[in-house]
């Protein structure tokens, strides 16, 4: 069973509606974060492995301090902001990537990072609670 597990400092990529996350100033540093840290967890094992087949468990527990938190910031969004995250952007998306991408070739999302497609997840665990020291999250994916 392979098992990544990682933590990011903030919020969660927010995906609200049919407009791409890709591109949205207040997401693209988000999404950056998610994957950097994904990265940096896959590099940590053995021929940096990645989850492409079923069955597929994501966990994720947002901790959020009140008052930072952000309008329509439903634990639906984030989970969809992180699954979508860790995929390829879908292909329209690719001609309204936000410049900071290219910045940071290891994160571009013209490619599947972590998850190549979510709908090998089988399963799904989220909390999202207050907390008063600082806004993050954990994501903990396993698979075969």
């Amino acid at each position: 069973m392979l098992e990544i597990k990682f933590e990011v400092d903030g919020r969660p990529p927010n995906k609200t509606g049919a407009k791409s996350m890709w591109g949205r100033e207040g997401q693209v540093p988000r999404l950056i974060a998610l994957r950097e840290a994904a990265h940096r967890a896959l590099e940590a094992l053995p021929d940096s492995p990645r989850f492409t087949r079923r069955p597929i468990r994501l966990t994720l527990r947002v901790r959020v301090v009140p008052g930072e938190e952000e309008e329509k910031a439903d634990l639906d969004h984030y989970i969809a902001g992180v699954c979508d995250g860790l995929m390829a952007a879908h292909p329209n998306a690719h001609a309204h990537l936000h410049e900071s991408f290219a910045e940071n070739p290891k994160v571009d999302p013209k490619h599947w990072f972590a998850i190549e497609d979510d709908s090998k997840i089988d399963q799904i665990r989220a909390t999202r609670c207050e907390v008063q020291d600082r806004t993050h999250y954990w994501v903990e994916i396993e698979g075969p």
